[in-house]
């Protein structure tokens, strides 16, 4: 996920980063849950990508430029993601935005990415909407969720399962889940077996 990271930002070259704080820095700006349900993994994300680039840095950056990674707190909230996106983009001004997690997080986010045409690269979600139609300011790196179920749904019968149970969350990522197996479970086995608590 990184390599893709660190290949997009050379593919731009030096002259595209302009906008980032000074000549020696390139500003990449991230609004994740640091504090609520989804902290932890949040926190081992940035972790690994702040060791990636510490890595790059030490290795002279691209095109001499360090990478300067801004994390703001949005609380796992999709309001104060949006909140915090704007002022990562306007006041600190940053060149791209990384790692947002949560559909409803992203879709918040996505005005103001058009807006100032700055682009997100990750997304934590890998909800339908942001894949179809491709949208040229969202880079993707994890698959569909409509993906990982059919994968998902044709494994189990190899490993002797026959029946499971799904447990989603209350919002449009539940929802997406939700309507991704169902579609899965018909087209893979050609009934749809799923019941609503």
């Amino acid at each position: 996920m990184f390599r893709n990271l660190l290949f997009f930002l050379v593919l731009l070259g030096v002259s595209s980063f302009a906008q980032s704080a000074d000549e020696t820095t390139i500003l990449i700006g991230q609004t994740s849950g640091l504090t609520g349900g989804s902290a932890g993994p949040v926190k081992e994300s940035i972790a690994g990508a702040r060791l990636y680039f510490d890595f790059i840095n030490k290795n002279g950056g691209i095109y001499t430029r360090k990478i300067e990674l801004i994390t703001l707190d949005d609380g796992a909230d999709p309001k104060q993601a949006a909140i915090n996106a704007e002022t990562l983009v306007r006041d600190k001004n940053v060149f791209i935005l990384m790692m947002s997690r949560g559909t409803p997080h992203l879709e918040a986010i996505l005005p103001i990415l058009k807006k100032y045409q700055v682009p997100m690269f990750c997304p934590t979600t890998g909800a339908e909407q942001f894949h179809t139609p491709p949208n040229r300011l969202v880079f993707n790196t994890r698959t569909k969720y409509q993906d990982e179920a059919a994968s998902i749904i044709k494994t189990l019968p190899s490993l002797g399962i026959d029946k499971f149970g799904l447990v989603t969350v209350d919002d449009d990522f539940g929802d997406d889940v939700i309507a991704d197996v169902e579609k899965t479970l018909v087209r893979e086995t050609k009934t749809k077996k799923i019941f609503s608590v």
